[in-house]
């Protein structure tokens, strides 16, 4: 392998340095280990790290395996992008029904406020009719005085 100066040291191939193996090693095993949704988590997504295997060449079926695998990601993505249109969908209408609501409401308290302000007024006009109806027996009741009065007075008088 190679030496690296790193500070004082070296590494070298057998000191504990980790090797990765290249991108075209990396196979996808067997597509039965999904969950019972068919689902995979990132870390469950089974891979071969290059011991073994084909030597590195992706096979047809590899292929296949992990055109399989994106077109679940895809489907997982849309159906995840459904679930929150409708979701919010949902809630668009929840709100516009509370809205609703409470507009019906409004205007049942603004009728009841109304109700009431006709009903106060009818009342006010009652009582002063009533005060003119009563104004009208006071006005008659001091006339009758007056000229009940002025009848003993002329009485008195030519008597």
């Amino acid at each position: 392998m190679m030496n690296a100066s790193v500070g004082a040291g070296s590494l070298n191939s057998n000191d504990n340095v980790r090797h990765f193996p290249s991108a075209s090693s990396f196979e996808l095993e067997d597509m039965s280990q999904a969950n019972e949704n068919g689902e995979y988590k990132p870390s469950e997504v089974p891979y071969n790290n290059g011991k073994g295997g084909t030597g590195g060449a992706h096979s047809m079926d590899t292929q296949n395996h992990i055109e399989k695998y994106i077109d679940r990601l895809d489907q997982d993505r849309r159906d995840m992008e459904q679930r929150l249109r409708e979701d919010r969908s949902a809630m668009e209408n929840r709100i516009e029904q509370r809205f609703a609501d409470a507009n019906a409401e409004w205007n049942r308290r603004e009728e009841r406020i109304e109700n009431r302000f006709s009903e106060v007024m009818a009342k006010m006009d009652r009582s002063i009719d009533k005060a003119d109806e009563t104004k009208r027996w006071v006005i008659g009741v001091c006339i009758a005085t007056i000229l009940g009065i002025a009848a003993m007075i002329i009485t008195v008088v030519l008597s």
